[in-house]
């Protein structure tokens, strides 16, 4: 049976992170920071013992799902939103490297939710045979 981690973050991508993001490169660093702090510290609560001796693991495929209250944000912009928590999630040691021979994806996923308290992003990363 695979095995899959799961983190919730009950927010969407920031903006300054996405494809047409004029941020400034500050701005850009704070973010990309703060992202790769919240998965780290999901990974660290959610990732068991079970889990952790397996890692890493050969293969895997990553999944974000958006539960999104108004306009969605595009597939493209949504995925290059989340670059820092996969590279996180590969500087955790769960996968060797974030290349298409390590990643299956990364695939998005949108649920619409009537309210904005409702809004969340969930990626799951599940192993897959090598």
């Amino acid at each position: 049976m695979p095995r899959k981690i799961t983190l919730e973050f009950p927010y969407q991508p920031p903006p300054e992170l996405r494809g047409n993001s004029r941020a400034h490169w500050s701005v850009r660093h704070r973010k990309v920071k703060e992202l790769r702090e919240a998965v780290w510290v999901r990974l660290m609560e959610g990732v068991g013992p079970g889990i952790i001796e397996s890692l890493p693991w050969p293969r895997a495929r990553i999944t974000y799902t958006s539960y999104w209250c108004g306009k969605p944000i595009d597939h493209d912009g949504f995925a290059q939103g989340m670059k820092a928590a996969l590279d996180e999630i590969v500087d955790y040691g769960v996968l060797p490297d974030d290349g298409p021979s390590y990643v299956d994806g990364p695939y998005v996923e949108y649920v619409r939710v009537p309210h904005r308290e409702d809004i969340k992003v969930v990626v799951e990363v599940e192993e897959v045979g090598a």
